[in-house]
C-alpha cells in the first residue's frame, strides 16, 4: 500500500478540521453549559426576549412580527398595540427589546417560566418556556 502524499495528507486533515468547526458551529447548547444557569435579569432578559418572540411568532422569518403572526402564535392584540411605538403595524427587534425591557414582562414571564419555581429565569427554563407565555402579556 502506498504512503499518501503530504498534499493529500494535508487536504484531509484540513478537511477534517472544517467538518469538526462546522459541527460544533451548529450545536444547540453552549459550549458552556453553565451559562444556562446563570439567572438572567432585566438587563440581559430583553435581547433574549427579543429574540424567543422572533422565534416563536415571525413565520416568515422577514425580521418583524406583523399583528397576525402575532395573533396566530396566540398573542393578544393588545399587547402588540403597545408594544408596537412607531405604529407601523409591525413589530422590530428595537420594540421587542423596549417590551422586554418593561419589568412587568420580565416578572410575568419569569413567573410563568420558571420551571423549578426558584424565583430566578434561567436561560434553558426560558428557551424552554412556551411561546404564549412570551406573547400574553397582561396589560393595565
Amino acid at each position: 500500500m502506498a504512503t499518501p502524499s503530504p498534499v493529500r495528507t494535508a487536504f484531509l486533515a484540513g478537511s477534517v478540521a472544517f467538518a469538526a468547526a462546522l459541527l460544533s458551529s451548529c450545536q444547540t447548547e453552549p459550549k458552556n453549559p453553565a451559562d444556562w444557569q446563570v439567572p438572567l435579569t432585566l438587563q440581559t432578559f430583553p435581547p433574549a426576549y427579543a429574540d424567543k418572540v422572533l422565534e416563536v411568532a415571525d413565520k416568515n422569518h422577514d425580521g418583524e412580527v406583523t399583528m397576525v403572526e402575532w395573533t396566530n402564535a396566540g398573542g393578544d392584540q393588545r399587547t402588540f398595540l403597545i408594544a408596537d411605538q412607531n405604529r407601523d403595524g409591525k413589530l422590530e427587534r428595537t420594540e421587542l427589546i423596549r417590551l422586554g425591557s418593561n419589568v412587568q414582562v420580565f416578572d410575568f414571564v419569569r413567573r410563568y417560566s420558571d420551571a423549578n419555581k426558584d424565583a430566578q429565569l434561567t436561560p434553558r427554563e426560558f428557551r424552554n418556556s412556551s411561546g404564549v407565555t412570551v406573547l400574553r402579556i397582561p396589560t393595565r
